[in-house]
């Protein structure tokens, strides 16, 4: 816990470490969302129905930046820059390590985060609030599936890191993320129709999905949480294959 918080307190300074950082990532979190206002407006000759598709994609957009996976590229460099030989000397372990960096910066996030979303929710977003406060097995359902979407950002983060034992610098899967991940994830357009699908991908789920998680039906908010379940094991499990291969090779090349 003590190494969560001091990531935490990292990530705060380097967020506040000067106005140009402060104004930079300001403008690159309103430009986010008014890039789909601007295309869905200009494609959409109905206000109401540009109006419907606009909301969920700013939430999605809210969703996806609270559980981004941006610890993978710590983790590589780590894995690159030689600085693994360090870690593998301390008593705790490497996932323990990683997990409290990944923990450190998600608060850090939620710190942002947190309210907007809340806010965004309450006034523009149409949500029975009252079936989340009357039905408690909702409630526990919706804190499952959030925890499930905490730990698939972590295990997605290691699997993709993993790869760095093999390529190196993992520059492409960067790119990809950093680019075009966004637009999987619904935060460029709706996932309706046949689309639809895409909500439940290692994507879609932790920002589509959570938006519809709090819009949908019991039976469906199941399906939310089991698909995030199984997207969680899925990368846990090859986490686990990459990295216990990735040590191996690493230890017998001398780091």
């Amino acid at each position: 816990m003590q190494m969560t918080f001091c990531y935490f307190r990292n990530d705060l300074k380097l967020r506040f470490s000067s106005r140009a950082r402060i104004l930079s990532d300001t403008i690159r979190f309103f430009s986010a969302i008014i890039f789909p206002f601007v295309i869905w407006y200009s494609f959409m000759h109905e206000d109401a129905s540009a109006y419907l598709y606009l909301r969920r994609i700013v939430l999605n957009y809210l969703f996806f930046s609270l559980f981004s996976h941006t610890h993978y590229e710590y983790i590589a460099q780590v894995i690159v820059n030689g600085r693994l030989n360090i870690k593998l000397l301390k008593p705790y372990s490497l996932r323990h390590t990683f997990f409290s960096y990944y923990a450190g910066n998600f608060l850090a996030r939620f710190l942002f985060l947190g309210l907007p979303i809340i806010v965004f929710i309450y006034f523009f977003y149409t949500i029975d609030i009252s079936v989340l406060h009357t039905q408690l097995l909702s409630v526990g359902l919706f804190l499952f599936f959030l925890l499930f979407i905490f730990a698939l950002g972590f295990f997605f983060g290691m699997t993709i890191a993993g790869f760095a034992f093999w390529v190196g610098d993992i520059w492409a899967v960067r790119l990809f993320l950093a680019a075009g991940s966004g637009a999987v994830a619904g935060t460029w357009f709706p996932f309706e129709g046949t689309l639809h699908f895409m909500s439940f991908s290692p994507f879609g789920v932790v920002a589509d999905g959570v938006t519809r998680f709090l819009e949908t039906s019991f039976f469906e908010q199941q399906l939310y949480c089991g698909m995030a379940c199984v997207w969680v094991l899925v990368f846990f499990l090859a986490s686990v294959v990459l990295w216990g291969n990735g040590l191996k090779k690493y230890e017998a090349e001398g780091g």
